[in-house]
């Protein structure tokens, strides 16, 4: 039975709390992370009803996938962004399973997303219905950095994960939300396109789906902000949220009534005076509550209007760096330091100042603090110079050419991004100076001689290579053995400190080939083609990988030069609290960064956790309303450390207001 829409007054007041939060219309002052709805979604209805449609997957039999026994889960946030979660599976091939994780963002009202010139979908839904309750929808963005479809482990698509992107990228059609807005039927649901891709997959898809989100009668709350209107004055600002258009609400003095969802000011107040608040249903009885509201200190606060403007990196010479860094303001007098203990710079102007020497890869953050407001204080981002030439040269083809029955040529194309190149054979011919990258012939040379070629530049001492000896048979008519060894990809990987790892992978036709770097490591000998780890090697070491049949020594192959950078990166992506109790909440914190050995420590004593990889912890417990400031530190770096917060909660369970009329007579 197809489920029938909320009656429309009620639905129109759902609509005042959402849209009351839209940015442009009557803001709320509650936190912009707020929950305000968690909507169980499920497929609609009829025949060929779906949740997820997924056109363009190989071999499949439909597009359709329907949710789990589970359903999916809508959730609506006060900052006008939605999250949309739940498994789904395919119609007819139960192994094919998906993870949903949809970002939708700038949540707008029909007539906002209207006016930008935009449309919106009606397919299969009653025009009629449609009509009537299109002014209430809410139609979102969806948010192409983060969304994603996560295939099931264990499943067909396990381990594969697609990005979702907003479709029609122009945004004509957003993703609708209301009565009707599932484009599909006249359910209350949502409905919207994407274009997917990611793990050699791509196509578009769609989300049609019904949801059963309920009102409920005595809902009423109140919340309530304040703020200054003069050095000695403050208004409140009362947001309720409820389904009914019977509130009221009075400070004693002032009454409002027959009031909806909404935010209402009342004021001016004197900053000396709290006041009290009343509000209620006057509809149902026993349905109200009510605060006291504290006056703000209204004093201004110093005006700190410090601004870094500019970092920039000089090189001095090949081996180390300056940093110039730019700041305004309207102070005086500030003082400039570095992170890395030289002198700092007293009583300077707003303007340009310079910081160095400092060797290469060193890791510099200046700050900027205004003397005579130490609050107010500026610091730069993480700045790491490297003036050390490239060392790129690498051997790109390397052949032989019969000049007559008894002789040959050498012929040697390089690449590289040197000022010039020396280029000397192993027979004692004159060198070929100041050579530019590209194609050379050397010879003539007797037939059956061994021939190599070292290639050096001329400006970067170290940086050279050798070719491997080749000769020739110009009147022999044997076919030579057939070689082919081929580098298919090679990657670098931070792996704690300033170190990192080479991955390469390569193919072959031969049995067993030799692997040996140019840093004195251990080779990889009589091994297979395949994929295999060099390393670790300390930052910018100039590593170059040779690969040889072991069968056909003249059959090789050399690696450009390859090298990394790896640097203090660590950051907290995210900081929130979790009550744990009526008493007490948990810090969580989610952070990012090379290595696998984190500490997370805050400014409570509370005991460190060691060992960490990047990822998501829950850390320690706290009283309600402590100030926590929390700490990730990367041992293997000086001074390398992300700090933030505060982050704090008070976990009191609200009063259940349960006073009720039981018996009235005479």
């Amino acid at each position: 039975m197809q489920q029938q829409p909320l009656p429309l007054h009620v639905f129109w007041v759902f609509w005042v709390l959402v849209l009351g939060l839209i940015p442009g219309t009557n803001q709320s002052a509650q936190a912009q992370d707020s929950l305000l709805f968690a909507c169980p979604l499920r497929d609609y209805q009829p025949t060929n009803g779906h949740s997820i449609w997924l056109d363009g997957l190989p071999g499949a039999p439909s597009p359709r996938f329907n949710f789990d026994a589970q359903g999916g889960v809508l959730e609506i946030y006060a900052d006008s962004t939605a999250h949309i979660t739940g498994r789904v599976i395919h119609e007819s091939m139960p192994n094919w399973q998906w993870d949903l994780d949809m970002h939708l963002i700038n949540g707008r009202s029909y007539a906002q997303w209207i006016a930008l010139g935009r449309d919106i979908k009606i397919e299969l839904a009653p025009p009629s219905l449609v009509n009537t309750f299109k002014s209430d929808w809410i139609i979102f963005e969806l948010d192409s950095v983060t969304s994603r479809l996560y295939g099931v482990p264990g499943t067909f698509f396990g381990g594969d994960t697609l990005t979702l992107k907003h479709n029609p990228p122009n945004y004509e059609f957003g993703f609708q939300f209301g009565v009707a807005a599932n484009a599909k039927n006249g359910d209350f649901g949502i409905s919207g396109w994407f274009l997917y891709e990611g793990s050699g997959l791509n196509g578009h898809g769609d989300i049609n789906a019904s949801t059963e989100c309920q009102s409920y009668f005595c809902d009423l709350a109140a919340d309530h902000s304040v703020q200054c209107v003069t050095d000695s004055t403050y208004e409140v600002d009362v947001t309720l949220t409820g389904t009914t258009i019977s509130y009221v609400i009075t400070d004693g003095t002032d009454t409002l009534d027959n009031l909806s969802a909404g935010t209402y000011t009342f004021g001016p107040y004197s900053h000396q005076a709290p006041v009290t608040m009343e509000v209620y249903d006057a509809l149902a009885f026993g349905c109200d509550t009510t605060f006291m509201v504290l006056p703000p200190d209204c004093t201004p606060p110093p005006v700190c209007d410090l601004k870094i403007d500019s970092v920039e990196i000089q090189c001095i010479n090949s081996t180390s760096f300056q940093v110039l860094l730019t700041f305004s303001g309207s102070g005086t007098a500030y003082t400039l330091s570095d992170n890395l203990g030289n002198p700092p710079l007293s009583g300077q102007a707003p303007g340009t100042y310079t910081f160095g020497p400092y060797p290469n890869n060193s890791q510099v953050t200046i700050t900027v603090t205004d003397e005579n407001d130490p609050s107010c204080t500026r610091s730069s981002c993480l700045v790491v110079g490297d003036c050390a030439p490239l060392c790129n040269v690498q051997l790109d083809s390397l052949a032989t050419n019969c000049l007559t029955d008894s002789t040959f040529e050498l012929l040697l194309d390089f690449s590289g991004s040197g000022l010039s190149y020396t280029l000397t054979d192993d027979q004692g011919n004159p060198p070929l100076q100041n050579a530019q990258p590209g194609l050379y012939s050397f010879g003539p040379y007797m037939a059956g001689t061994l021939v190599s070629v070292t290639v050096t530049d001329d400006v970067l001492p170290g940086c050279t290579f050798t070719t491997a000896a080749i000769t020739a048979d110009c009147d022999s008519p044997s076919v030579p053995p057939f070689c082919l060894v081929e580098i298919d990809t090679f990657f670098t990987t931070c792996v704690g400190g300033p170190n990192f790892e080479l991955t390469l992978s390569f193919s072959g036709t031969g049995q067993g080939f030799i692997l040996s770097d140019n840093q004195g490591g251990q080779p990889f000998t009589n091994v297979p083609a395949g994929t295999y780890t060099f390393g670790p090697y300390v930052n910018n070491t100039p590593v170059v990988i040779t690969i040889t049949d072991t069968a056909d020594a003249a059959c090789q192959v050399v690696s450009p030069v390859i090298t990394d950078s790896c640097f203090c990166n660590v950051a907290i992506d995210t900081l929130y609290s979790l009550c744990v109790s009526d008493t007490s909440f948990a810090a969580i914190v989610e952070f990012s960064g090379y290595g696998s050995s984190f500490i997370i420590q805050d400014d409570q004593n509370s005991a460190p956790l060691p060992g960490l990889s990047p990822g998501t912890y829950a850390y320690s417990d706290y009283f309600n309303s402590t100030e926590v400031m929390v700490t990730v530190v990367d041992p293997n770096f000086a001074n390398c450390e992300a700090t933030a917060g505060p982050v704090t909660a008070d976990c009191t369970p609200v009063p259940i207001c349960d006073i009720a009329l039981d018996t009235l007579y005479t």
